[in-house]
C-alpha cells in the first residue's frame, strides 16, 4: 500500500497522476513566469560596476581571437564570459536593461529546469513547486545577478550545473541507443558551457554525476550503481572527459592562487557561516536582512531568522527520514561534502584577505542553491515506480504514472492536504523574497555609480550635439570604480562605453569638459596649483628631473605641458612622492609626439615633490609644465 505519511501521498492512480501532472506543469510555468518578472524589476536598478567597464572595454576594442578569449578575469579562465561581453557591446552596448533581462530568464529557467528534472524521476506532487520556488524565488540571487561581472559567470555556472544533470537524467531514461548517445553528450556539452564561464561549474559537473544513482537505486550497492552507469555510460563518459579535460588544464595553468595564512577554525567558522546564514535562508526566500558592501548586498541575517531556518531545515530532514527512513540520508551524503569543498575552494583564496564575512556574500555561494534543492528532493521525494532502481531497457511506463494495483485509499482529500500546504510553503518563500529584496533592490537604485553612468550618458549627447569637444582625463569616484583599475576606472573609457563610441580626450584644441563626481558633463578649464621648468635633453637616454617649489599633497593632479621635440619619439614620465620615483601616469603610458604640441595627462594619485622626463633622444624640450586640476566653469 502506497504511503499517505504527513498527507503527502505519492501514487496517484493514473487518471490523477495525468490531472495533475497536467495543473502541475501550468503552475511550474505560471511561478517560472512570475520569478523572471520579479527578479527582473529587482534586477534592473542595479548599474555598471568596477569590473564591469574593465571587462566591456577590453571587449570593446578587442579582436574575436583566441588571444581575447584566454585572457583570464582576475586569474578566473572565462572565455565563455569573454565572448558574451564581447557580443553585448556591440550588439546592445552599456544597455543595462537588456542584461537584467537576460540574467532574469535564466535564473528563471534554471528553476523550471529543476522542476523538469523533478517531474522524469518522481511522482506527481506539489512539493515539487515548493522545491522549484527555493530555487527561483529567493533573494539570494539578487547581490549577484545585480553585478553583471559577478551575475554573468554565477549564472552560466548554475545553467551548466543544472543542463548537465537534466541531461544525464534524460539519458539514463531514454529509450533507444540514438537518444542516450545524444543526450549523454548533451550533458558533457553543457558542462564545457559552463566551465568556459566558470570554474565552479565542476562541482555541478559531479553532482550531475552523483546525483542519479542517489535518485534511482533502491540500494547503494555497487550492482545497482553499476547498472546505472552502464545504462547511462555515455553521459558520464562525456562528464568524465570534460571533467578531467578542464582539471588538467586548471591545475595546469597559472590561475587562481591559494593565499595561505588560514587556520581550521577560521575554515570552519567560514563554512558555518556560508550555510546558516546565507545559504539556508536564501532557500527560504532570502536572508531577511542585507549588509551594505557598497552598491553589493550580503546576507545580513537576523539571529531570529537564522534560527528559524535551522529549525525548518531539521524539519525537512525530520519529514525526510519519516517518509523514506535511511533513504533520505542520502541528499544530505550528495549535497554537503559538494558544499563543503566548493566553500573550501573560495576560502582558500579569499579567507584571508576577506576574513570569515565573505561566506555571507552570495556571488561565492548562490552556484550551490539549485544543487541543494536537487538534494532536497531525494531527501524528501521517492522515485514513481519504473523510475526507481536500474529501469529495465524494455519498461513502457510513462513518466509520471504507476500500475492501478498502487492505489491508496483517501487520495483526492490526500492531494487537497498537499496542496493546501504547497501552496502555503510557496506563499511564505514569496513573502520572504519579496520582503529581503526590497532593500538590496533600493540600495542600487539609490547607489551614486548609477546616477553616475546616467547622467553621463545624457552629458555626452548633449555636448556632442554643440560640435567637437574633449575630456580631461579624471578617475570616476570610488562608488562606481575603484582607483586600482588603473586606466579602466578612468572617464574616457567609461565615457567610451555609455557613448558607444570614441571620445577625445585632453586635447586643448577643442573646448574641454570634465565630469563631476556625480557622472553631469560641464565645461572646465585647467586650475594651475605648481610650475615646473625642465631643461632640454641633449643626449639619448638622458633623465630630466624638476623639482616643484613646495610638495603636492596625495590626490589625483593632472600634469599639463608644451612639447618641442627634433625627432618623432615616445615621452614617459615618472614621479617621486620624497622618497622613491614611480611610473607617473599608473599604467606605464607613453605619448608619441612629434614637432611642437601641447600635452596632458592624468598622473596616479599619489603626493608629488619631482617629476622626471625619461628622455630617449637628445632634443626634447618642455616648456610651461604645470600641475593642477580641471575646474568646471559652470
Amino acid at each position: 500500500m502506497a504511503s499517505a505519511t504527513n498527507g503527502w501521498t505519492e501514487r496517484p492512480t493514473p487518471r490523477q497522476s495525468g490531472r495533475q501532472w497536467w495543473l502541475l506543469d501550468r503552475l511550474a510555468l505560471a511561478l517560472a513566469g512570475l520569478q523572471a518578472l520579479a527578479l527582473f524589476a529587482f534586477i534592473r536598478v542595479g548599474g555598471w560596476f568596477q569590473d564591469d567597464f574593465q571587462n566591456l572595454e577590453i571587449a570593446q576594442h578587442s579582436q574575436l581571437t583566441r588571444s581575447y578569449l584566454t585572457l583570464t578575469v582576475f586569474g578566473h579562465p572565462q572565455p565563455g564570459n569573454r565572448l558574451i561581453n564581447w557580443i553585448l557591446i556591440r550588439v546592445a552596448p552599456m544597455n543595462y536593461q537588456v542584461v537584467a533581462a537576460l540574467l532574469a530568464i535564466a535564473v528563471a529557467f534554471a528553476a523550471w529546469m529543476v522542476y523538469r528534472i523533478l517531474r522524469l524521476l518522481f511522482p506527481a506532487s506539489p512539493l515539487h513547486l515548493v522545491l522549484m520556488s527555493m530555487t527561483g524565488a529567493t533573494a539570494l540571487w539578487l547581490p549577484t545577478e545585480m553585478w553583471w561581472a559577478g551575475g554573468s559567470g554565477v549564472t552560466a555556472c548554475v545553467l551548466g550545473g543544472v543542463l548537465s544533470t537534466h541531461a544525464t537524467v534524460r539519458c539514463y531514461l531514454a529509450r533507444g541507443v540514438a537518444a542516450r548517445i545524444g543526450w549523454g553528450l548533451l550533458a558533457g556539452c553543457w558542462l564545457l558551457a559552463g566551465l568556459a564561464c566558470y570554474e565552479r561549474t565542476l562541482f555541478g559537473g559531479v553532482f550531475a554525476a552523483a546525483f542519479l544513482p542517489m535518485a534511482v537505486c533502491r540500494r547503494i550497492r555497487v550492482r545497482d550503481v553499476a547498472l546505472v552507469l552502464r545504462r547511462a555510460w555515455i553521459a558520464y563518459l562525456a562528464l568524465a572527459v570534460v571533467g578531467a579535460g578542464y582539471l588538467t588544464y586548471y591545475l595546469s595553468g597559472s590561475f587562481v592562487q591559494q593565499v595561505p595564512g588560514y587556520t581550521r577554525t577560521e575554515v570552519a567558522h567560514y563554512l558555518w557561516i556560508a550555510w546558516s546564514r546565507a545559504l539556508v535562508p536564501g532557500l527560504f526566500g532570502g536572508p531577511i536582512g542585507f549588509t551594505a558592501v557598497g552598491p553589493l548586498s550580503a546576507a545580513g541575517t537576523p539571529l531570529w531568522w537564522l534560527v528559524l531556518t535551522e529549525l525548518a531545515m531539521l524539519a525537512v530532514a525530520v519529514l525526510g527520514l519519516r517518509r523514506l527512513g535511511r533513504r533520505s540520508l542520502r541528499g544530505w551524503v550528495l549535497f554537503l561534502p559538494i558544499f563543503v569543498v566548493a566553500q573550501y575552494s573560495i576560502a582558500t583564496a579569499r579567507l584571508v584577505t576577506h576574513g570569515v564575512r565573505i561566506g555571507t556574500e552570495y556571488r561565492y555561494i548562490s552556484d550551490m542553491a539549485p544543487l541543494a534543492v536537487m538534494a532536497l528532493a531525494v531527501v524528501l521525494l521517492r522515485p514513481v515506480p519504473g523510475r526507481e532502481g536500474p529501469i529495465p531497457p524494455a519498461s513502457t511506463i510513462p513518466v509520471g504514472t504507476v500500475p492501478a494495483s498502487t492505489i491508496p485509499a483517501g487520495t483526492v482529500p490526500a492531494a487537497r492536504r498537499q496542496y493546501a500546504l504547497a501552496g502555503t510553503a510557496v506563499l511564505v518563500i514569496w513573502a520572504v523574497f519579496l520582503t529581503s529584496a526590497v532593500p538590496a533592490s533600493r540600495r542600487w537604485h539609490t547607489e551614486p555609480g548609477r546616477a553616475y553612468v546616467a547622467n553621463l550618458r545624457e552629458g555626452i549627447a548633449a555636448a556632442d550635439r554643440k560640435g567637437p569637444w574633449s575630456l580631461y582625463t579624471r578617475f570616476v569616484p570610488e562608488e562606481v570604480s575603484l582607483a586600482a583599475y588603473g586606466q579602466y576606472s578612468t572617464t574616457p573609457v567609461v565615457a567610451a562605453l555609455v557613448s558607444d563610441g570614441p571620445v577625445r580626450t585632453d586635447d586643448p584644441r577643442y573646448p574641454m569638459y570634465t565630469v563631476d563626481d556625480t557622472g553631469h558633463l560641464l565645461p572646465a578649464v585647467f586650475q594651475t596649483t605648481r610650475r615646473a621648468t625642465f631643461a632640454c635633453s641633449t643626449r639619448a637616454k638622458q633623465q630630466l628631473i624638476a623639482q616643484l617649489p613646495k610638495r603636492l599633497p596625495v590626490d589625483s593632479w593632472t600634469l599639463s605641458l608644451r612639447y618641442s621635440v627634433a625627432e618623432p619619439v615616445t615621452l614617459r614620465f615618472a614621479m617621486s612622492d620624497g622618497t622613491r620615483f614611480i611610473e607617473a601616469t599608473g599604467s606605464f603610458r607613453g605619448f608619441p609626439v612629434s614637432g611642437r604640441g601641447q600635452l596632458t595627462m592624468l598622473l596616479r594619485p599619489s603626493a608629488i615633490t619631482s617629476l622626471r622626463l625619461d628622455a630617449a633622444v637628445a632634443g626634447i624640450c618642455l616648456s610651461d609644465v604645470r600641475i593642477g586640476r580641471p575646474i568646471p566653469t559652470s
